[in-house]
């Protein structure tokens, strides 16, 4: 079994991982206007798939904004629902990228995710943290649950647009906007603009 875990490991790779996610939300989409309803949840339970094969990383480290408001609110939101205490928060200020040579720069510009010594940043970052999340599965479950329709179309194709790997620059645009602004955003603001001086 393990032999045959080992052989799954060019999928941990999460450029691919985003690309099967993406391929299977697709899939779930289209599927239903084709397929007759009993088979659907032979084809429901392809999800389950996608949380029990991969080999889940053992360390996740998320590197943040310590003086950010939004990043505060984000990391206590995630604590919230991260059952298995999967992910360490480190904020940036406390020197915690020096341990993966992370220029101060770059932690003060994106958020940083090292998981298994594998960095990513932004929304690529964001994006790795979900698919590193069982929650999204359970998430995406959900969704595909709901029956047949408009509003079955509409909640798949956001996490469609959202995994899409053609579509990442705009999310990086998107996040790099949100990321120059969030002292603008956020109700710490004036303290986070005191900590940068």
């Amino acid at each position: 079994m393990g032999r045959s875990l080992r052989s799954l490991a060019p999928l941990l790779d999460l450029r691919v991982w985003s690309w099967i996610v993406w391929a299977s939300l697709l899939l779930h989409l289209v599927l239903p206007e084709f397929a007759p309803r009993a088979v659907l949840p032979y084809f429901y339970a392809l999800q389950i798939v996608l949380v029990v094969v991969p080999l889940w990383p053992r360390r996740l480290v998320v590197i943040y904004d310590g003086a950010c408001g939004i990043c505060n609110r984000a990391r206590r939101l995630w604590q919230r629902f991260d059952f298995l205490r999967a992910f360490q928060w480190d904020t940036f200020q406390s020197g915690a990228g020096e341990q993966w040579s992370i220029s101060k720069e770059a932690l003060e510009e994106k958020l940083h995710l090292v998981s298994d010594g594998a960095i990513s940043s932004g929304f690529r970052a964001c994006k790795n943290m979900l698919l590193c999340h069982p929650a999204t599965y359970v998430v995406l479950a959900a969704m595909l649950a709901v029956p047949p329709g408009h509003l079955r179309r509409v909640l798949l194709a956001l996490p469609l647009a959202f995994f899409f790997p053609f579509l990442e620059p705009v999310g990086e645009a998107a996040y790099a906007w949100v990321a120059r602004n969030r002292y603008r955003f956020s109700s710490e603001g004036a303290c986070a603009t005191d900590a940068k001086q």
